[in-house]
């Protein structure tokens, strides 16, 4: 029973994360011109953060006040988890049908390395730095923005636990 109500909230947390993160992305893109993806991919990690907080939050209110760190850091988890892979697929499908904000990502990243490359004084970094140029100039494919999606937001794994030991309340029982 507790396992289905995990699931529960993390699907349903999980799903609106998602589309937060892409209604953020689309208002990136045809707002605001930038690329929903790399440096501007910040607001979509404190989404996530967010609604995790919220699944923990009522998970712990529906389960009589009471959350173990197991179970706050299963939703929390589960709820990143739902969300990103979700998030990865609504964009990957939008990156086929228009490719344009690949083109501005891989214009955002050359122009950024472009830049760390003429700040740089040191020669022996420099010549680092080429590679890194020649690598932002390579062509980013579709299937790398889902990638993208789901390992990055992993990153926000540690605010889970955060979230998890912040909220947590033992049963006076135990």
């Amino acid at each position: 029973m507790i396992k289905n109500r995990i699931l529960k909230y993390s699907l349903i947390f999980g799903g609106l994360a998602a589309v937060a993160c892409v209604l953020v992305g689309l208002i990136q893109y045809y707002g605001l011109g930038k690329s929903p993806f790399g440096k501007y991919k910040v607001p979509a990690l404190g989404i996530n953060l967010i609604f995790i907080f919220f699944a923990v939050w009522y998970y712990r209110r529906e389960n009589g006040g009471y959350l173990s760190f197991s179970s706050g850091f299963s939703v929390g988890f589960l709820t990143n988890f739902f969300g990103s892979l979700l998030t990865g697929i609504l964009f990957f499908l939008f990156v086929l049908v228009d490719n344009r904000p690949l083109v501005l990502w891989q214009k955002e990243n050359m122009t950024n390395a472009q830049k760390i490359y003429n700040d740089e004084k040191d020669p022996k970094r420099k010549e680092d730095y080429k590679t890194l140029i020649e690598n932002a100039n390579l062509e980013i494919k579709p299937i790398y923005v889902f990638f993208d999606e789901v390992v990055k937001k992993q990153y926000v794994i540690i605010g889970i636990a955060l979230i998890g030991m912040v909220l947590r309340r033992r049963n006076p029982a135990e």
